[in-house]
């Protein structure tokens, strides 16, 4: 069948003939914007200059050809659209179309699809489309989105530190609006002698307020691990952190800490969803946690305290992955435990089991998984020392710690730096301290985890004796020979510690 001729624009459009078809044509030749009428068989009747610059040819290469002819490439998507816009006689807006140039160039195109009707029965006869190049505006887009995803990456840890009794995998994913920043959050701090220190957080709003202050929170966070306080503790300081930002703002924040020796989590909630665990068995559910008010509501916290047994599996998150818009956050809750106790073992792929599945909402979603190794019993061995009130027995201390070093094959040199070490750590606890005096040693693969345990409540402090004091070198000495050592309160006292790497 020959192809069908151009004839005037009024035959195109239903205008009066004469210069204001001719006008017509000119503005239409001339918009910045695309153009083009099709037929029934989706072939050009007419095309503008813009539009058939993107095709790669002259608008007058495109009359009576096809689109499967002149844009291959588009024709799997414009052709539908056509029918779609004959069959039903309403337009179809906002569509938005990627093409490929000769030179290989992306170009991104948002059009509106509108039916053309015969003037004379007010039949369908054809398809407008106009067309507006949005290339550059996609283009800012993903280099905003860029820079979105660059600030908040650098607002998570770059890393995240293990130990033999503990193994981690996160996750954060931004949601639909991924060009702006988001106020999800997660953390791992390493609080020394094994025990890690977890964090998962949320600000409420989006865009870069909401970052800064997760930004602030996060360094408020990490300074309070650094000196090691308790979960609750920690959440009363960002709570007043938070006020003082801003007295409006809203976040719900989740603090733990796991301690090895121990199996002992300690945490406290601030407003946020339950921590889940999977427990040896591949029951999973949610923990019973004392929850407080979101940060900046001026509300006490309360701490709550688990065991993680071997081969458990704790799953800490943001409300992102569990709230779905019109559903209940409950369901979500129990949806997530289903996906981790159906998951596999293996933590890495677990946490992408579980994004997979539930991790496409449109909000920001951090996700923070942390699972006791089976064999974790295995991987550490521990011998405690009972140190006696008198410190002329010390030399009896000294020598059980030297005995169950050497018992562990450790080099001379480790162990005469060690047993140095344990030996400042319980004359220091015998001096200062009260009660029954403990010493635990404890080793893993990588390090020599040392600590005194007493009931006293007062904290040391690192001092620099004087040339003519009889004491207070201890600490000094214990800072000097080992590789970290701190302390950090307990609910029968305190315990003060030191860590000798051997790797």
């Amino acid at each position: 069948m020959p192809a069908p001729r151009l004839t005037a624009v009024e035959d195109l459009v239903g205008v009066p003939a004469g210069r204001d078809a001719a006008l017509l044509s000119v503005l239409l030749d001339a918009a910045p914007v695309g153009f083009a009428h099709y037929d029934r068989d989706a072939r050009y009747l007419h095309i503008n200059t813009a539009l058939a610059a993107a095709n790669g040819a002259p608008p007058e290469a495109h009359l009576g050809r096809t689109v499967r002819e002149m844009a291959p490439a588009l024709a799997d998507v414009v052709e539908p659209l056509i029918a779609k816009v004959l069959q039903s006689g309403e337009p179809v807006l906002a569509v938005e179309i990627t093409g490929v140039d000769d030179r290989g160039h992306l170009s991104h195109w948002t059009t509106g699809w509108y039916p053309v009707p015969d003037p004379v029965t007010g039949a369908c006869v054809g398809v407008a489309v106009v067309a507006t190049d949005i290339t550059t505006v996609v283009a800012e887009g993903e280099a905003l989105r860029r820079m979105a995803m660059t600030l908040q990456r650098s607002l998570l840890p770059a890393s995240l530190p293990t130990t033999e009794e503990l193994e981690v995998a996160a996750r954060y994913v931004a949601g639909a609006a991924d060009t702006e920043v988001g106020g999800d959050w997660y953390d791992v701090i390493a609080l020394g002698a094994g025990r890690l220190a977890l964090v998962v957080g949320d600000v409420m709003g989006r865009g870069v307020p909401a970052a800064a202050v997760m930004g602030q929170l996060r360094t408020a966070a990490r300074t309070c691990a650094r000196l090691d306080l308790r979960p609750g503790e920690v959440l009363d300081v960002l709570d007043g952190v938070l006020r003082d930002l801003d007295e409006d703002a809203i976040a719900t924040c989740i603090y733990a800490v796991f301690d090895p020796h121990t199996r002992d989590l300690r945490l406290a909630s601030a407003g946020h969803p339950p921590p889940l665990v999977r427990r040896p068995d591949g029951r999973t559910v949610a923990l019973e946690v004392e929850v407080g008010a979101p940060l900046g509501l001026a509300d006490a916290s309360r701490e709550t305290t688990a065991q993680l047994q071997p081969g458990s599996t704790l799953a800490l998150y943001t409300d992102g992955l569990v709230e779905v818009r019109g559903s209940d956050i409950d369901r979500g809750i129990s949806a997530l435990c289903e996906a981790i106790a159906a998951g596999p073992a293996d933590l890495e792929e677990l946490a992408e089991v579980v994004m997979s599945r539930l991790g496409e909402g449109d909000d920001d979603v951090a996700l923070l998984l942390i699972r006791v190794p089976e064999d974790v019993d295995s991987r550490s061995r521990t011998v405690l020392v009972e140190v006696p009130r008198e410190r002329a027995l010390m030399f009896d201390v000294r020598s059980q710690a030297r005995l169950a070093m050497r018992s562990w094959m450790l080099l001379d040199d480790v162990v005469d730096t060690a047993t140095v070490v344990a030996s400042e750590l319980a004359t220091n606890a015998l001096v200062h301290g009260r009660g029954r005096v403990e010493l635990r040693l404890r080793l893993t693969r990588d390090r020599l985890v040392l600590e005194s345990v007493d009931s006293g409540q007062h904290m040391p402090r690192r001092r620099r004796a004087g040339d003519e004091d009889e004491g207070g070198r201890g600490l000094h000495l214990v800072a000097e020979l080992a590789d970290r050592w701190g302390f950090r309160a307990t609910d029968e006292g305190k315990v003060v510690w030191a860590e000798i790497d051997l790797a």
